[in-house]
């Protein structure tokens, strides 16, 4: 989040300066974290070393087999996460955003 704060609002737009953020990031802004001093989309990119596909599963004993599943759920599943600020903590909420509260993070 610094490394991206001060490439963003500090360093000059002349070509010397870059860094490496974790693609993550972009997250922080659309959830409106207060220390996102930049704009995601504005950000130039050369190239990047990660490759992430991200996935939700969900066990197979539910009575849960499709998105749309889920979606129409009267009592939404439950989410879990490794932490708050990961990919796994913002993807539900992610999806929240995007298709209606179908899924409660914890």
């Amino acid at each position: 989040m610094i490394a991206a704060n001060h490439l963003y609002n500090v360093a000059k737009p002349d070509g010397l300066t870059i860094t490496s953020i974790i693609p993550a990031i972009y997250f922080n802004q659309l959830a409106g974290r207060k220390e996102v001093k930049f704009d995601y989309a504005k950000f130039n990119w050369v190239g990047s070393v990660d490759r992430s596909d991200n996935l939700i599963y969900i066990r197979s004993d539910t009575p849960f087999k499709t998105i749309y599943d889920v979606r129409r759920a009267a009592q939404p599943p439950k989410c879990t996460a490794t932490g708050t600020g990961t990919v796994g903590h913002y993807m539900p909420k992610l999806l929240n955003e995007t298709s209606g509260p179908s899924l409660t993070s914890f």
